[in-house]
């Protein structure tokens, strides 16, 4: 995907944006030419939903607002269905609707359950009312939750078009028997990296894969850094000023290999290392008992820092600003918001070898890449990483330069576009 500055122009001086699509069956490639509106263009705005619940909760409204800010400066009338969300100057030109606040919590599971059924119904309606033909929604999981999501707002002539953050759950057992009934109800599907299509390749079929899939970036978070000098940062965290600090920020599970983490700093600190560990995020299905017992197993809890919990939108940018490398040490990933936003911090990653993790990352020159699981080899790349400030910090502007340059929301907001009217097309065609 090229860089907005380096759009070519079309008829009527009209920018267009450049998609690659690589077909995994036959590895070829073919370009789409996708024409955006232009800013003046008399056609009607196309008035599409983006619905994603969790929102603030978790984490997804920095992604949910700038995705919602690109498709407005492509011409889409957007509104934003979500929870916990709150506008900001970085909020123009669509309209943040909390309807899911009070869903999530800690009530019985069959309450939180009505309470998502009876919203699901109510933004459907308003749907219908503000005469919004596409809905875009965000597939983490794949249970009878998002299979009702699905009929609900198809029952209610909604076009749908689906992201496909993690095409298959980390977490459900019961996706397998639910994929072929949400995938049958989706106009479209989006992922973000050839990985993630390779994968989803495996549970569509090749003409599906070839038509109604598009491969479209994550975008950058530039537009939420706030960065603070390294040292403030630190002595407000209350974490030593002398010492490198190697994060680890997000949730916690069994799939995020902090246990490879612990056992790779130790290995790094009884090699003479010198660093503090920083473990930044909330358990999710997990337990941080078992993580603390590796601590003390190791000899390291004297140069280990926890905060376990949920770390507010407030609160991010100390802990990315107070640190000198952010360690990634999946076991399995599709796509990473921490890694995006660290590069977005302008800060070197050190990531495993895992494919959707090389799509960004280069060994040396814009992160440091260890073999998926290996301890001893994580060791030595937080060496590589730490034991050589200069090199560090040309890796650290690498990083940030190519999030910045080929992670656009502009860009991306116009590619998305272009996919949600080809959907609506496509179904206009079908009937």
């Amino acid at each position: 995907m090229r860089h907005e500055q380096d759009l070519p122009t079309d008829v009527g001086g009209m920018p267009t944006v450049e998609v690659q699509i690589k077909t995994p069956t036959t590895q070829s490639q073919s370009k789409a030419r996708l024409h955006a509106f232009s800013p003046d263009s008399k056609v009607p705005k196309m008035k599409i939903a983006i619905v994603e619940p969790v929102g603030g909760h978790a984490g997804m409204n920095f992604y949910n607002c700038a995705l919602a800010r690109g498709l407005a400066k492509a011409g889409a009338e957007v509104k934003l269905f979500t929870s916990s969300t709150k506008a900001d100057a970085s909020c123009e030109g669509f309209e943040i609707i909390n309807s899911f606040d009070g869903v999530f919590g800690k009530s019985a599971k069959i309450l939180r359950a009505a309470r998502f059924l009876i919203t699901l119904f109510i933004v459907a309606i308003k749907c219908r009312k503000a005469n919004i033909s596409l809905v875009h929604l965000h597939f983490f999981h794949y249970s009878i939750l998002e299979y009702v999501t699905c009929v609900i707002l198809q029952s209610s002539g909604l076009t749908l078009v689906a992201t496909l953050h993690d095409v298959e759950s980390f977490s459900d057992s019961t996706g397998p028997n639910y994929y072929k009934k949400i995938f049958g109800r989706v106009s479209h599907f989006i992922v973000h990296n050839q990985f993630s299509l390779t994968t989803l390749s495996k549970l569509l079929d090749e003409k599906t894969i070839k038509e109604n899939v598009s491969v479209i970036s994550s975008g950058n978070y530039l537009h939420t850094v706030k960065v603070l000098d390294t040292t403030i940062a630190k002595r407000t965290l209350d974490l030593p000023i002398d010492h490198p600090v190697i994060l680890f920020f997000g949730q916690i599970k069994n799939v995020k290999g902090l246990d490879l983490l612990i056992e790779g700093f130790s290995k790094y600190k009884h090699n003479g290392g010198n660093g503090s560990l920083v473990i930044a995020g909330r358990e999710w299905k997990d337990s941080f008992s078992k993580y603390e017992e590796k601590i003390q197993q190791f000899g390291i809890k004297d140069d280990t820092f926890t905060e376990i919990r949920y770390i507010t939108d407030e609160e991010i940018h100390l802990f990315y600003s107070a640190s000198d490398v952010i360690v990634l040490p999946y076991r399995r990933i599709y796509q990473s918001a921490v890694l995006i936003m660290a590069m977005s911090y302008g800060k070197a990653v050190i990531v495993p070898d895992l494919p959707a993790m090389l799509e960004l990352v280069a060994d040396g020159e814009t992160g440091f890449v260890f073999e998926t699981g290996n301890t001893t080899a994580l060791a030595r790349a937080i060496q590589s990483a730490l034991g050589d400030p200069t090199n560090l910090s040309r890796v650290a502007a690498n990083a940030y330069d190519k999030v910045k340059i080929e992670l656009d929301w502009d860009v991306i907001g116009r590619a998305t576009f272009e996919t949600y009217k080809f959907a609506a097309a496509s179904k206009r065609s079908a009937r």
